[in-house]
């Protein structure tokens, strides 16, 4: 989890699986995607953690954020069923 989060693409209605990894020396992070309701337990440096979910079938866009530091976000576009998803790495 860094400042420079990308922006993930996924199908609509597809299952989803983000890994999270803080790679920051001597700095805590919790990610939360709040349209989702769900987020990480702190993570230390070097821990990492999966969220799975299932991308919500209207398609649309969700945002990821650190809890303690309101610059590090990200979003999860995600797409209806008639486009391929694009695989970047987080």
């Amino acid at each position: 989890f860094r400042g420079d989060n990308p922006t993930l693409y996924v199908t609509a209605g597809s299952k989803v699986k983000l890994v999270f990894r803080n790679e920051a020396d001597g700095v805590i992070h919790q990610v939360t995607l709040t349209d989702l309701d769900i987020e990480t337990e702190i993570l230390q440096p070097g821990e990492s953690e999966s969220i799975c979910f299932r991308a919500p079938a209207a398609g649309g866009v969700l945002t990821y954020a650190c809890t303690f530091h309101s610059l590090m976000t990200g979003q999860v576009v995600v797409r209806s069923g008639d486009r391929q998803p694009t695989a970047l790495r987080p």
